[in-house]
């Protein structure tokens, strides 16, 4: 049986709702409210099963690869993860971030400083990375925009290939989002967590594979 439309279902919860109000069934009441109060928390714990899920996927892919770093967290601004070779520059790799609090603003590519960029930081930060610059950070746009259709066309002093993920996986806490997310809709034919993978995958694959190597 096909999945309401979120208007159809929204409707439908509120004549619930209000069924009960009218029934004075307060049980039912307040579980719809509490419902409303413990969202945040609910997406919060359905986008950090997704990431654990994602971070095995890639993890089960290529033992040659570092285990993904990183995790979903609202209260930080830039919570990312990371998946790189060992024999990337340090602090390199194909990464999905979040641009804003409460898990907003997705975006995905891969994460590089360049020159100036790593001169500015400080020397703890400077310890974690290295500059990728030059001809190797164009190598690296040309390759990708080749491999991946989701993470592309764009680039700045931290990246020198990505894109923000279309609509609706924009903002992963709203509802179009979540469903995907909770894995109960597919996205462009199969589960999401799977074209995540398939994404960080081909663009493993195509930087590995490259001759001659981008990274030497």
């Amino acid at each position: 049986m096909p999945y309401p439309t979120h208007k159809a279902a929204h409707q439908a919860i509120v004549k619930h709702v209000m069924d009960a109000v009218d029934r004075e069934n307060s049980k039912e009441l307040r579980i719809a409210l509490l419902t409303r109060d413990a969202i945040d928390e609910i997406a919060e714990r359905i986008i950090g099963k997704f990431v654990r899920k994602l971070k095995e996927k890639l993890t089960e892919e290529d033992k040659k690869m570092e285990k993904p770093k990183g995790k979903s967290d609202p209260g930080e601004k830039y919570s990312r993860i990371l998946w790189r070779h060992p024999d990337w520059p340090k602090g390199a790799g194909i990464c999905l971030e979040f641009q804003k609090h409460n898990l907003a603003g997705l975006i995905g590519g891969f994460r590089a400083p360049n020159m100036t960029t790593w001169e500015r930081l400080n020397e703890k930060d400077r310890a974690e990375y290295e500059a990728v610059d030059g001809p190797v950070r164009e190598e690296i746009r040309r390759t990708i925009s080749q491999a991946s259709s989701l993470f592309s066309n764009r680039s700045t002093a931290w990246w020198p290939v990505w894109n923000w993920l279309p609509h609706p996986l924009d903002d992963w806490k709203k509802t179009d989002a979540l469903l995907k997310v909770a894995g109960f809709e597919i996205y462009q034919g199969e589960a999401l967590v799977d074209r995540i993978a398939d994404e960080f995958v081909r663009i493993r694959k195509a930087i590995c594979d490259a001759k001659p190597p981008i990274f030497t």
